[in-house]
Formats: structure tokens, sequence, C-alpha cells
């Protein structure tokens, strides 16, 4: 409900960087949006997502994750294998794989313990979507170099791959802090 009014080019009124505009400019390709806390990256990936889903036909589905709590729905998995209510691994892989466009929200800011085991999962979402062009919003403090040092070069590279280069990256590095 906190993001429902934003849009991609009202997310913070009277601010509309240019340089952050013309890469947003383009709907319905896959988004890196990165900068310090509090610059209102959520905001206007949730922003975008609504301006794709109007303007594009094909959006059928749409997903909205945290990555501490994707992480924490796939470790759930593991804790309640008897109960049949409770989703597997695969289902909950296939969820993020499958929809239409994923808002992959603060990658890197999970907990790093078993780190092969979160490049795997990560890996199984963002390679199958990178392989099926689907499109992907992802949000994070980090930027690319930073984020590839926490989850792996290997995953980086399919994120680089997923916003065609530099095109789809968007730093809000300059945007001033929403929280103060």
């Amino acid at each position: 409900l906190r993001f429902q009014e934003f849009r991609t080019f009202t997310w913070i009124p009277g601010f509309s960087p240019p340089a952050v505009m013309a890469k947003l400019r383009t709907l319905g390709e896959s988004r890196f949006i990165y900068g310090p806390f509090g610059r209102g990256k959520t905001g206007l990936a949730v922003g975008y997502a609504y301006d794709c889903l109007q303007a594009m036909s094909d959006i059928v589905t749409i997903r909205f994750v945290a990555a501490p709590h994707l992480f924490a729905q796939l470790r759930d998995a593991y804790n309640h294998p008897a109960h049949e209510e409770t989703p597997t691994e695969g289902q909950i892989i296939g969820q993020y794989t499958r929809c239409s466009l994923l808002i992959l929200d603060d990658l890197g800011a999970e907990q790093v313990r078993n780190t092969g085991w979160l490049e795997d999962r990560l890996y199984e979402i963002l390679g199958t979507r990178h392989a099926e062009r689907r499109q992907t919003v992802i949000t994070s403090n980090l930027d690319l170099d930073q984020l590839a040092d926490r989850i792996g070069e290997r995953i980086t590279w399919r994120i680089q791959e997923m916003m065609l280069g530099a095109t789809g990256v968007v730093s809000l590095g300059g945007c001033p802090n929403l929280r103060e």
C-alpha cells in the first residue's frame, strides 16, 4: 500500500533529474536501480512497474519481493517439509522465474552466511529470467561492482546483460535523501 500511488515520472514530486528520467523513458526493459538508502529506489521501481503494466499488454503477473524476504521464504520451505500447504523450494523459485515482471528489492541487503546456497538460488531465478528475457527490476544500495563482491560475478554479469549493459542501470546517487 505504501507505494501504490508511485509512478515513474512523479516518484519525487518536483524532482526529475534528466539522467534518471532518460534511463526510464523506454518502458518494458529490465532495470537495475541503485544508490544510497532513502533515495526512493523502491518507489521508483514500483512506479516503473506500474507504468509498464499500463503500457504493455503482455505483463500478466508482477511479483515484488525484498531479497531478504525471498531467502527467508526459501529457508522456510526447508523448515516445514511435512506440511502440504507449505510451498516447496521449487515452487517458490518458480513463482519468481515465471512471472512477467519481477521486482527484486534490496538485493545485497540479505545476510550472507552460505554464499554458495544464496548464489545457487539467485542464479536459478535470475539466470532463468535472463535466458527467457523476462523483465526484471532490481534495486540495491550497492553498485554492480560492489554487488559482484557480495553475490558473485556470474550472477552480476547476468544482471548486466539483462540491463543491456549501462542502458538499464540507473544511479540515484545524486538524488536527495527523502528520509531527512
